[in-house]
């Protein structure tokens, strides 16, 4: 293809106008996810096995933002890296659960961009009487209060937040009472409604981790409510059931060892992943595929462009002209996901 002025005029032109367009620093878009429920998800000891899989997750994760409220006390200084949070300077027990092993396999992913881990556990809690919504003055609204607070605090921090997931380990409490296992189904569709209302998240992905097959309670209440959980996230637009009938427990039956609740945090990210809608499409822009978009991509283009390459064909049409340079820029300008 000739190098026409008139081309270079055209790409010109776009670029002028795409530099005109990209003015001031724009709030950093931020994936917040939700971690909530009982025991498990607060966690407990479990500190030595930290060192898995070729990570020590005892380390902090600078990339991925973390806050807390878990058994009622709140994170003192607001969001920080994603780490355990240790019972005292020190200690043998450390307090963590699937968080962190969920946070870093969405950030390694390079899919999500920037994520946020609001995690809101108080152990031995139940849904019915507790996390219900209709429960004034409890779980729920705490758990609402704490979530805007902090969401609040991103803005403030220069993020543009939303919320995308909500991670539930929950259910011990309710096996306790014949009809707290009954409405389990109901009692579960209602939180999640309710929180996807009330944070303005239609379509925020749930993974709920199933409870365990092997669960000390009466054998009877275990299947029924592994078939609520079941039906829930059969019936739910966005949702997973969350496998783990193959982890080990640390004590009585109930709560999971350090390493089963490490393995839980990646089954959920890998749920989250396959959810097509919180997948992020290629960086068509990105032409010399490093991740970012500088004027490498924008000299590129212009070489496939002159070179008379249907790879600039960004119009899809299978001809090239200034059709193409236009959707180019806006792409660019777009930035990746």
């Amino acid at each position: 293809m000739p190098k026409s002025p008139r081309i270079w005029a055209t790409f010109t032109a776009a670029l002028v106008g795409m530099c005109a367009f990209v003015t001031g620093a724009d709030a950093t878009p931020v994936r917040v996810i939700i971690m909530a429920g009982q025991s498990n998800m607060v966690g407990e000891f479990g500190l030595s096995e930290l060192d898995f899989e070729g990570f020590d997750y005892a380390l902090p994760q600078p990339s991925i933002l973390y806050d807390y409220r878990i058994q009622g006390i709140e994170k003192p200084d607001g969001f920080g890296p994603l780490e355990p949070h240790l019972d005292q300077p020190g200690a043998e027990t450390s307090t963590y659960s699937c968080e962190l092993t969920f946070g870093r396999d969405l950030d390694q992913s390079n899919t999500q961009g920037q994520i946020a881990i609001i995690k809101v556990a108080v152990g031995g809690s139940n849904l019915a009487a507790r996390w219900h919504p209709s429960i004034g003055g409890d779980l729920y609204d705490f758990m609402i209060d704490k979530v805007t607070r902090s969401l609040d605090d991103l803005v403030t921090m220069g993020y543009e937040p939303e919320i995308v997931g909500f991670g539930w380990i929950q259910g011990d409490g309710d096996l306790w009472v014949t009809s707290y296992v009954l409405a389990y189904e109901q009692n579960l569709h209602d939180l999640i409604n309710a929180t996807r209302t009330d944070l303005n998240a239609p379509d925020m992905h749930v993974m709920v981790s199933q409870t365990h097959i092997n669960h000390n309670k009466p054998s009877n209440l275990v299947a029924i409510m592994r078939d609520a959980k079941a039906n829930f996230c059969t019936n739910d637009h966005s949702a997973s059931l969350i496998d783990t009938d193959d982890l080990s427990f640390r004590d009585n039956g109930i709560h999971f060892d350090g390493t089963g609740r490490l393995i839980i945090g990646q089954r959920m990210a890998a749920a989250f992943l396959a959810d097509s809608l919180w997948t992020d499409p290629p960086c068509l822009a990105d032409l010399n595929t490093d991740g970012t978009l500088n004027t490498d991509d924008i000299d590129v283009f212009v070489a496939l462009f002159l070179a008379g390459s249907l790879d600039a064909d960004f119009t899809g049409n299978g001809t090239l002209n200034t059709d193409d340079i236009d959707a180019f820029v806006a792409l660019f300008i777009a930035g990746c996901p």
